[in-house]
């Protein structure tokens, strides 16, 4: 039996405003990112504000751990984006870099012909990866979170790029949630098929 285990960050439904969100105080704080840039994000006491603007509104910029569909009792890591355009418009390509822990952008996805739900949801999974007992290494680290900008562009016909920048963040007691999982799912030793 295939186990999955599912984080989605806690990107609540409504709007943010400048002064609080879900009913928490926002504060304004800047992360440099690559190219030597500074982007202001928000956040609360419970994580990330999501980001919006006219036209697009982030989501969800979380990740899953489950069974490798390739090794037997082996784990894989896999991100999964999520926006809602807000306009009628239709969406010609999504894209999804991680700005902020190197020193280059990584693309994790590019979705060259998105499709939007009749709500005006779009959502995807990046390529799973392998875990290892080292990697990422990220998962690993204790004592302070795991901390991800991930740049969204987004491009409507006829209109400037859509570029929001969206933090998220993961608490030492979650990524040691999401280890105790994978430990699960490596003892179980499960078969993929």
């Amino acid at each position: 039996m295939k186990k999955t285990f599912v984080l989605l960050l806690a990107l609540l439904a409504g709007s943010a405003s400048a002064a609080s969100y879900a009913g928490y105080p926002v504060v304004e704080a800047p992360f440099p990112i690559v190219g030597g840039e500074i982007v202001t994000v928000g956040l609360t006491e419970r994580g990330a504000v999501p980001v919006e603007n006219d036209k697009v509104k982030i989501e969800a910029a979380g990740f899953t751990v489950q069974a490798s569909k390739t090794t037997p009792g082996g784990a894989t890591l896999t991100w999964i984006f999520a926006l809602t355009s807000k306009t009628a418009q239709k969406v010609e390509q999504v894209s999804v870099e991680e700005v902020f822990t190197g020193e280059t952008a990584v693309m994790y996805l590019q979705d060259k012909s998105p499709r939007l739900s009749k709500e005006g949801m779009w959502s995807m999974l990046a390529a799973p990866v392998d875990i290892t007992a080292e990697t990422p290494a990220w998962l690993y680290a204790g004592g302070k979170p795991s901390v991800f900008i991930f740049k969204f562009t987004v491009v409507i016909p006829g209109e400037p790029a859509q570029v929001l920048y969206q933090l998220s963040s993961f608490s030492t007691p979650t990524k040691e949630l999401f280890v105790r999982q994978i430990q699960k799912i490596r003892a179980s030793k499960v078969t993929p098929g």
